[in-house]
């Protein structure tokens, strides 16, 4: 009989292990043998790399087993980590493949020897380094790709002479030392086609890196769009009819899962085990919140998963009970998910598999061609990931399927694995499509679910006469030794941890040690300041137990923000350690994901930049707590929710994300939240929705009305006539448009707080938080390739780099002269200064959201808004 005090199956029953095989003589020979060769294979030294047609070939000593050196001139244990292993030379990528040897794969995507010429573009390059455009505001209107790789980008004049001397015919004794921008060109060789050029004209059309998404969950996300989803239901019926409508179709022992659910959309009644008996017939169901930190399990469920009255909450979960009976409500908050999780059968591979073609085309239609996934989403489900993994995105990446790029995180729990499979495999799958390196934990949970872990207890609930949260101000309950260590927060009142303080310590400290990146989940306060604590612990050690010499890499030239050198550390600069800290914290890019409530906006954002970190924050998560801001944690606390410009002024890179699927992959209504803190105007969402084809458009992250049924073919919503909205114009030239607001919204715009549900209530000073439109787009592409290591080779239109990048409907630029639009006339006038006039307008966005038109991967079409 099994015993309910325990809802973990794995806890239900103890197994004696006994040996079931001895070893025979020739049986230890065999071992000893295997050994040797698994030593040979990771330690064995190799000389530099260089590149022979294509590949990666060992000049000096080789190891016997075919495994060379992915690192080349980078022995040390720092620089192995960063940058990645890869030949950013558009034709050869010098990755370890699956048995370890370095060179190009088959399953690399064909790439095509004829030169492609892009023109007649306002083109965003968001390269932030290019001394040409550096002065021309970082705008180009041609770009050349050849091999899926950037040749050229610039005035079309300069590109096509670029062009011209790439068809120049050269020396055969100068094809042997091509490197870099060169190699792309191939422009030495004599493959078919090689003259050949096509060219596109872009009509006009706004330009940009392809958006690089820094926090999602991928599997979970492309399940998801299969199963039922609550978003904005109404009410418990509009719930339970919802449910119902997904029920019909299962078998009577199918489980019925989705979720998406937010009580706000409802008043704040939280649901129970009941909505969910009285629709399903029998059949159980599990359903999480939006945020994915909490869960509704009916009754059918809960039996399966032996919950009961007398269950125990598990570490770092809590099973939400009725205050009278003490029985379950089905609410499950954190690790207490677990418990049903464990029961539901796992997808097959199939249906993985399928999950991620659907979550990749469903990137490239949002213009996303960079994913940084961090695993199933589950806190402690080590196995999950690792699982994905090999049987998901490997399979994808061998077989040439994968048709996003994906840097993949597992649990850090799991570092031990993770440094074995980075020494034999590299950090990078030689078809270019597939990274890793990276390892993701968790502090606390959500402000939704109340599990995130706040110095001060929520503002909606009474605390009573209690003690509250214990420690005081942030800094000093989380020194060394001190009150953060010692003081355990009510989670009731305050959020919990979702790992217990000691041992994020020393699983944090024992990742950086073996060079490997770690991401860590903070979302309350308290949980940011204690993360910030922990990355400084970890990084001091790391310095104390290897030295500078041995933990810093080379100075880099790529766009971290990385400008000292180990002997600039030890010897020239009198910062000294802190020095060291900051720039190993860089190399190592150890991030905090979601960082969305800080206790002291200027001291916490400079206690992150004190150690080098990477925050990740979320700015639809903006749009979707909003209302909850103000009576959750008071004003005060709501001002500093989301300081993504405090963020920036501290000198940190804030890589943007949307964290799919807790909300809806958009990127650029992301952008718009950075930049204006409100969600579109119902005029500016209806008239991105008429770019749309009607079984293609969508509602927006914070829109406070249903779509379905309440829009024409026209996507005007029925019976509102308050608003005109005037063509977006390409903002080049005299057709620029009118914003859209009448003049009861203000001189600055906004929407009156509330006014037809697309408002929000920003308190005092949080407009002081808001991104201007340049940070917000490089945010979502070069900064956010840094967080994953790959600046160099996506995030920017750069000779070297790939040529993944995206065409909008309608443009984020606006040509300006001595702050006024310029004319056509004017325009004409100035051609050769043109670029240098575009500015990024935030003005312009407010009035116009542009819907992804096209999306490029590796210079190939991916995605066509017409097709």
């Amino acid at each position: 009989v099994m015993n309910e005090a325990y809802c973990h199956p794995s806890q239900q029953f103890a197994v004696s292990w006994q040996p079931v095989m001895q070893l025979t003589r020739s049986g230890y020979l065999l071992l000893i043998i295997s050994c040797l060769f698994g030593f040979a294979a990771i330690f064995w030294p190799s000389g530099p790399a260089t590149q022979i047609d294509g590949a990666a070939k060992n000049e000096s000593t080789s190891c016997p087993l075919g495994f060379t050196s992915a690192d080349g001139d980078k022995p040390r244990w720092i620089a192995s980590n960063y940058p990645l292993h890869v030949g950013i030379n558009g034709h050869a990528f010098a990755a370890k493949s699956r048995n370890g040897a370095v060179g190009r794969r088959d399953s690399a995507p064909s790439l095509d020897s004829r030169y492609h010429l892009f023109y007649n573009a306002t083109i965003w390059t968001g390269d932030e380094a290019s001394s040409y455009l550096e002065k021309s505001g970082g705008f180009a209107d041609a770009l050349l790709v050849r091999q899926g790789g950037i040749v050229a980008v610039g005035p079309l004049a300069d590109v096509r002479r670029a062009l011209s001397e790439d068809l120049t015919p050269a020396s055969p004794w100068d094809a042997g030392g091509i490197e870099g921008a060169d190699a792309i060109r191939g422009n030495r060789g004599t493959r078919p086609g090689q003259d050949e050029v096509v060219e596109y004209d872009l009509g006009g059309r706004f330009v940009m890196p392809g958006f690089v998404d820094a926090h999602v969950h991928l599997v979970p996300a492309g399940l998801s769009l299969s199963r039922v989803d609550l978003r904005g239901v109404a009410s418990r019926a509009a719930l339970q009819a919802r449910v119902a409508q997904a029920a019909a179709g299962l078998g009577p022992s199918d489980w019925l899962l989705g979720g998406q659910w937010d009580e706000g959309d409802w008043g704040g009644e939280m649901p129970s085990a009941q909505w969910l008996d009285e629709v399903c017939g029998g059949r159980p169901a599990y359903l999480t919140r939006h945020d994915l930190h909490m869960a509704l399990a009916n009754t059918a469920a809960m039996e399966l998963a032996n919950i009961g009255p007398n269950t125990a909450d598990p570490e770092g979960g809590i099973i939400d009970r009725d205050g009278d009976t003490g029985r379950p409500t089905g609410l499950l908050r954190e690790r207490a998910m677990s418990c049903v999780e464990a029961v539901i059968p796992t997808p097959s591979v199939a249906e993985r598999r399928a999950a991620l073609a659907a979550a990749s085309s469903h990137a490239l239609s949002r213009g996303v061609t960079t994913l940084v996934d961090m695993g199933r989403y589950l806190a402690g489900d080590e196995s999950g990931p690792w699982v994905d993994m090999e049987e998901v995105y490997l399979p994808a990446a061998d077989s040439g399927n994968l048709s996003v790029r994906i840097f993949a995180m597992v649990p850090l729990r799991s570092w031990r694995r993770l440094s074995s499979w980075v020494a034999v495999r590299g950090r990078a799958h030689p078809g270019g499509r597939l990274f890793w390196g990276g390892l993701k934990e968790f502090a606390d949970g959500s402000l939704g679910s109340r599990t995130a872990l706040m110095w001060e207890p929520f503002s909606d609930i009474d605390s009573g006469s209690g003690s509250g949260c214990g420690g005081g101000s942030g800094q000093e309950a989380v020194a060394p030794g001190a009150a953060g260590e010692i003081s355990s927060p009510d989670p009731s009142l305050c959020g919990q941890r979702g790992l217990a303080l000691t041992e994020l310590r020393d699983l944090t400290s024992a990742a950086v040690r073996a060079g490997l990146q770690v991401a860590i989940h903070a979302i309350g306060d308290r949980a940011v300041d204690e993360v910030a604590e922990v990355y400084g612990q970890a990084l001091t050690a790391a310095l104390d137990t290897t030295g500078a010499e041995d933990v810093l890499p080379p100075k880099s030239s790529n766009h971290s923000g990385q400008g000292l050198s180990a002997d600039d550390a030890l010897h020239g600069n009198p910062a000294g350690v802190s020095e060291q800290m900051k720039r190993l914290g860089k190399a190592l890019r150890l991030r905090i994901e979601h960082v969305q409530h800080l206790s002291d906006t200027a001291a916490s954002a400079a206690r992150l930049a004190h150690s080098g970190l990477t925050p990740v924050p979320n700015p639809l998560h903006l749009l979707t707590d909003a209302a909850m801001l103000g009576p959750r944690l008071g004003s005060r606390r709501a001002a500093r929710a989301f300081a993504l410009a405090s963020l920036c002024r501290a000198g940190l890179r804030p890589a943007l994300a949307s964290d799919w699927p807790v909300v809806d992959l958009q990127p650029l209504t992301g952008v718009y939240a950075a930049v204006h803190r409100h969600p579109p105007r119902p005029d500016v969402a209806n008239a991105m929705r008429r770019k749309l084809r009607k079984s293609s458009r969508f509602q927006l992250v914070g829109e406070r009305y249903p779509l379905v049924g309440d829009y024409p073919d026209d996507g005007r919503q029925k019976g509102d006539n308050r608003y005109e909205v005037e063509d977006c114009g390409s903002g080049v030239g005299s057709d620029g448009m009118r914003c859209c607001y009448d003049a009861t919204q203000g001189a600055s715009g906004r929407a009156v707080c509330g006014a037809d549900g697309f408002g929000l209530c920003e308190p005092e000073g949080a407009a002081e938080e808001r991104l201007s439109l340049e940070q917000a787009l490089l945010g979502h592409t070069a900064w956010a390739a840094v967080a994953a290591g790959l600046e160099d080779y996506v995030g920017r239109l750069a000779p070297g780099l790939r040529a993944d990048f995206v065409e909008l409907s309608d443009s984020l630029a606006q040509l300006q002269l001595g702050g006024e639009r310029l004319g056509a006339a004017e325009k004409d006038n100035r051609e050769v200064t043109w670029a240098s006039r575009l500015r990024l307008s935030g003005e312009r966005l407010k009035c116009c959201l542009p819907v992804v038109a096209r999306t490029w991967l590796d210079g190939q079409l991916v995605y066509d808004m017409n097709a």
